[in-house]
């Protein structure tokens, strides 16, 4: 079987999220650094973000519009919790884990945050071409807890054509947006491994 696009995969994994679910992983980032991304990503408020009683309402419409490196930065907020966690757990596996290396934690992973989240997570880095996505992307493929429903795509396609968003394929994710996600990952990573040589001393 052929895996999807990583760009149409990630789209589909957002699609998931109900308003409910979109909510709550929104109030989940708190005040904190995710939420200042994911209104970076979007071109939204902050303030407008925290007070809204549905934020999932301004975030949906703008999650599928604008350039598609964009939909990578907000998949990466909203799952950012989760990626902190996960790059925690690997710890110096974390810049490009095998998959041996994700099998033991994924388990824990998803008791945290559940499956829905780690899906979001896992799908997102093959879509900014992280070292870790050939990983993530095999996981996708062949686990059946990160399945995603094909009723998940095409409500994502009519969500980018009521957008007004481009195709996936063409043009390619914009190498702004790739570039800052890819910079934040390695920082985190970074940050991560000092902590942990502190620890050892």
């Amino acid at each position: 079987m052929t895996s999807p696009a990583p760009l149409d995969r990630l789209s589909a994994a957002l699609a998931t999220f109900d308003d409910d679910a979109l909510d709550d992983a929104i109030r989940a980032l708190g005040e904190g650094e995710h939420l200042v991304e994911l209104a970076q990503a979007l071109n939204a408020k902050r303030p407008a973000l925290l007070s809204h009683p549905h934020p999932s309402s301004l975030v949906r419409p703008r999650i599928y519009s604008g350039p598609p490196g964009r939909r990578v930065l907000a998949a990466l907020s909203i799952a950012g919790p989760c990626s902190d966690d996960c790059i925690e757990m690997l710890g110096d596996q974390a810049d490009e884990p095998t998959r041996e290396d994700m099998d033991g934690v994924l388990d824990e992973l998803v008791e945290r945050w559940g499956a829905q989240m780690v899906t979001l997570m896992l799908a997102a880095y093959p879509a900014m071409d992280a070292p870790a996505g050939p990983v993530f992307a095999e996981i996708l493929d062949s686990d059946e807890r990160f399945a995603i429903p094909d009723s998940a795509y095409e409500a994502a396609k009519e969500a980018g054509h009521a957008a007004g968003a481009r195709a996936s394929d063409t043009p390619a994710i914009d190498q702004h947006g790739l570039d800052i996600a890819r910079a934040e990952r390695q920082r985190k990573i970074a940050l991560d491994a000092q902590r942990l040589r502190k620890r050892k001393k």
